[in-house]
């Protein structure tokens, strides 16, 4: 006797596609783009402000005819390449946007805490404004835009495309395994800084008052410092 076996199912093809569609999406948000992907999604236009023509993208070697001096402080935390573009608008300053990709989003989270004096932002990850620049780090790309004179316009375009470049890197954005150490209570983590055992001065300004500096010994290649009241006063012992 001959017996067919039928499977039903309720899948349709639109609903296939959805699934698909998810399954892709979420591939996607867990590896990081490259800089050639940001080099063609970041926007060329922001409200008056246009990009110039030719972009340029740094290396581990180039690097240095770009920012010599403080070069070797990203080259410490495994920097690959630096896409830099320049947007120009009549009768305004010029907008400087530096996209640094680094070794993981640890080490971009290294860079980004060498420099924490600024006002925070909801822009990528930990977005802090500074006077004349914003900063921020998503994945493994630390994210530096500057405007060569400070205006309300010009702040303004800067936040916008600070947040286009922040919604377009994907990838996961995980911080050291080392600041997990820390007792959390009363902890203030904007004055952590991430050190990579060969990172160099800060290329900002030397860093002010008393650390105290956290390590797994001396065969662990990071360590952490925290600035004078790292912890809330109560809290420290």
């Amino acid at each position: 006797m001959k017996t067919d076996f039928h499977i039903l199912t309720s899948w349709s093809l639109p609903g296939l596609i959805t699934i698909g569609t998810l399954l892709l999406f979420m591939i996607q948000s867990t590896h990081a783009n490259t800089i050639e992907d940001l080099q063609a999604i970041i926007p060329g236009q922001v409200g008056r402000w246009s990009a110039q023509t030719d972009d340029r993208v740094f290396d581990e070697k180039t690097i240095f005819s770009y920012i010599d001096g403080a070069a070797e402080v990203y080259r410490a935390y495994n920097f690959k390449r630096c896409l830099s573009r320049r947007y120009t608008t009549l009768n305004g300053p010029a907008i400087i946007l530096d996209v640094f990709e680094m070794g993981s989003s640890e080490d971009a989270y290294g860079v980004f805490t060498h420099d924490l004096d600024g006002v925070k932002v909801a822009v990528g990850q930990d977005g802090l404004l500074h006077p004349g620049w914003l900063s921020f780090w998503r994945a493994c790309y630390f994210v530096s835009i500057y405007m060569e004179e400070e205006t309300a316009a010009a702040q303004q375009a800067v936040m916008e495309l600070g947040r286009l470049a922040a919604d377009n890197i994907t990838g996961n954005s995980t911080t050291p395994e080392i600041i997990d150490m820390l007792p959390p209570v009363g902890l203030q983590n904007d004055t952590i800084r991430f050190r990579r055992r060969s990172s160099h001065q800060s290329p900002s300004a030397a860093h002010r008052g008393r650390r105290k500096k956290f390590g797994l010994g001396s065969s662990h290649p990071d360590r952490i410092e925290l600035i004078k009241l790292g912890w809330d006063k109560d809290s420290f012992i």
